[in-house]
Formats: C-alpha cells, sequence, structure tokens
C-alpha cells in the first residue's frame, strides 16, 4: 500500500454514541432519586472524545498498465475491517 491514514471508526463511533445516550439518559432517571452532589457529579461526567483508531490504506494507480484501486480500513480498537479491490480479481 502506498499511504495511510487515520481517522474514526464508524463501529466505535456507533459505539460511542450509545454510551453517550444511557449517559445522558442515566442522568434523566436519576433525577430527583439519588442526593443532588451525586447527581450534579453524574450531570458533569464527561465522556471522552473519541479518539482515530482506523488505519486505512490505499492505493490508486497503475499496475502493469492495468487501473486498479485497493482500500483497506482497520480499527485497532473494535477490529472492523473493510475492504475495496477494483478491479474484483486483484483479491
Amino acid at each position: 500500500m502506498s499511504a495511510d491514514n487515520w481517522a474514526i471508526c464508524p463501529q466505535c463511533k456507533k459505539n460511542h454514541e450509545n454510551l453517550k445516550e444511557k449517559h445522558q439518559e442515566a442522568i434523566k432517571n436519576q433525577y430527583g432519586k439519588i442526593p443532588i452532589d451525586e447527581w450534579l457529579k453524574l450531570k458533569n461526567t464527561q465522556i471522552s472524545e473519541l479518539p482515530q483508531t482506523l488505519r486505512e490504506d490505499y492505493h490508486i494507480g497503475f499496475y502493469e498498465g492495468e487501473f486498479e484501486i485497493q482500500y483497506s480500513a482497520t480499527c485497532d480498537v473494535c477490529k472492523f475491517h473493510f475492504e475495496f479491490n477494483f478491479p474484483k480479481d486483484n483479491q
């Protein structure tokens, strides 16, 4: 592969968004049910930003007179993986 890039993994992003939704739901559900200092602590708890864990490798160009595209992406955290090859017989 001729290049690499780091990006946010789509699977990790989905999991992160679900975690944030659950956190917001917990804040809402605990209101008035726990002491105010505990609730404020829960409300002020920050969900960390999502790091770039998806490594993208790609090659676009001519090889032995044929145009080809090779792309792959793999997440270091959740092991999400995606590949694309053109033409398909390069696989």
